[in-house]
């Protein structure tokens, strides 16, 4: 890049970059070669009067050179560009000056679109208030033009030189991360896992353990917070996904305690108030497209009282039929009637038909238990919780949608 120094004097500044930026302390370090061009008449000779001799190499040191000032420097211990470095003179008064030097310069960050976010960093070296010398653009058409973007790393960088305000010599560096890398490794595990939460509220209740897996997600959720805060460095305000990563954690956690509440009413006993089980089992649940609760617990009822009168039509009916001392009719006759290969048969006969009638009613009462235990009727409290839990995946599904647009509003 080039720049004019206008007075009696031209000079011509030539910069190659290197970059090495560390965006968590905001400094970008540039390895700059300056190459100053300029004519000083004060320094002109003719060859043939000097043994043709048409260049000297003298020390910078020792003629006069232009005074810059790095601005913005992050390095408290630069003391400008080094004037000991050799100076190339010509016998026509022109003067060459090229120097190396390695620069620390502030930039500016914007972290809050983050892994979308810029750098912007300035190298401007100015000249001293006191000397009459303009700064201009050396009226290149690169000038105050931005730079086709190249990739560096995970960045695309571009550049443009510009004179600011007659009295500076700057040299932009823009830089935009590509977030590809962290769209992989930060935001899709972490959208990951806030759908992965809404399973809190879909496993049953007496089959799985919704507290330690809740927990489980939230310290995964604090794992991407911190990768977040040490890539970027630390401003007043939260970058957008950082702060939306704390409004989840916090939704997270509150559902949380939600759930631990729905666990602890699950296995309660008891009746709710008419008014409160006309809200909750039958407006609430048809509302969640869980259907009328009621309803299935009228039903459960029926089925459960049905049960109770066929089990004790069943019991009068064995009991009839198996005497009680043990011996068995025939077509209403008594034995003394039948003949008397009959009796010897009957009585083996007898016996095993009571044997069996007893291991009749034996798995016939544990037949019926168990119905009675498949069948049992669920308490209110557990229609109740599976309607909180409903409830609680529907808001919970309502606020991460709302929580986007609000935190991009509110941190905008």
């Amino acid at each position: 890049m080039s720049f004019l120094f206008q007075d009696e004097k031209k000079e011509r500044l030539v910069a190659s970059l290197v970059i090495d930026f560390d965006e968590k302390k905001e400094r970008l370090v540039a390895s700059l070669v300056i190459d100053f061009t300029w004519r000083d008449s004060r320094l002109e000779w003719k060859p043939k009067y000097f043994g043709n001799i048409e260049t000297l190499s003298v020390v910078g040191s020792s003629i006069w050179t232009p005074t810059f000032t790095l601005k913005r420097t992050a390095d408290p211990l630069y003391r400008g560009l080094p004037d000991d470095v050799p100076v190339l003179i010509s016998s026509n008064g022109t003067v060459r000056w090229r120097v190396e030097t390695l620069t620390s310069t502030i930039c500016i960050t914007h972290p809050f679109f983050f892994p979308a976010d810029t750098m912007e960093c300035h190298i401007c070296f100015s000249v001293l208030p006191a000397i009459d010398q303009t700064v201009g653009c050396g009226g290149s058409s690169s000038c105050d033009v931005w730079s086709p973007p190249q990739q560096e790393g995970e960045w695309n960088r571009k550049d443009k030189i510009f004179a600011k305000g007659n009295k500076e010599a700057c040299f932009a560096v823009h830089l935009e991360r590509i977030p590809l890398f962290h769209i992989a490794t930060t935001i899709g595990p972490c959208a990951i896992l806030v759908v992965l939460m809404t399973i809190t509220f879909i496993m049953p209740i007496d089959k799985g353990d919704r507290i330690s897996f809740g927990v489980t997600i939230l310290l995964s959720m604090v794992v991407s917070l911190v990768f977040v805060t040490e890539v970027l460095p630390v401003k007043g305000d939260l970058p957008f996904l950082a702060t939306l990563i704390v409004v989840c954690l916090g939704l997270m956690g509150l559902f949380l305690f939600f759930t631990i509440y729905i666990i602890t009413i699950h296995g309660k006993k008891g009746r709710l108030s008419p008014m409160a089980k006309a809200f909750f089992l039958h407006y609430m649940a048809k509302f969640l497209l869980l259907g009328d609760l009621t309803e299935k617990e009228a039903a459960s009822e029926d089925g459960e009282a049905g049960l109770a009168i066929r089990t004790l039509a069943y019991r009068e009916r064995t009991d009839r039929d198996v005497p009680v001392d043990g011996m068995a009719e025939v077509d209403g006759k008594s034995q003394p009637a039948l003949s008397e290969t009959i009796r010897h048969l009957s009585g083996p006969l007898t016996r095993m038909e009571t044997a069996m009638s007893s291991g009749f009613r034996d798995l016939i009462r544990i037949i019926e238990e168990q119905a009675i235990n498949d069948e049992q009727e669920s308490s209110d409290y557990t229609l109740l919780a599976r309607v909180l839990d409903r409830l609680c995946l529907v808001l919970y599904v309502i606020s991460i949608a709302v929580a986007v647009p609000m935190t991009m509003h509110l941190g905008t």
